[in-house]
């Protein structure tokens, strides 16, 4: 089975996951599309916070969350703790 196959049997959109950007650090967040595959055979995914897809190998499934967010909150910017 592939990742993007096995990604989708396993999760719905809304599943919290860690994503591990570019520079190194690890946003936490929820999917907001199935992962599918680009032209270039590369896995994909769209998650809250990030514009555009992110590689499906930088996305973890967010074990230490409660779970799934409701549809309507998937909308709109991801919301930033600020620690004083």
């Amino acid at each position: 089975m592939n990742a993007v196959s096995d990604w989708n049997r396993k999760h719905e959109v809304g599943t919290p996951v860690k994503v591990r950007r570019d520079n190194g650090e690890v946003l936490e967040t929820v999917t907001r599309s199935e992962a599918w595959h680009l032209d270039s055979g590369v896995a994909v995914i769209m998650v809250k916070g990030i514009s555009g897809c992110y590689r499906l190998d930088r996305i973890t499934p967010n074990t230490a969350s409660t779970g799934k967010l409701p549809a309507a909150s998937l909308e709109g910017p991801l919301r930033k703790e600020s620690h004083k």
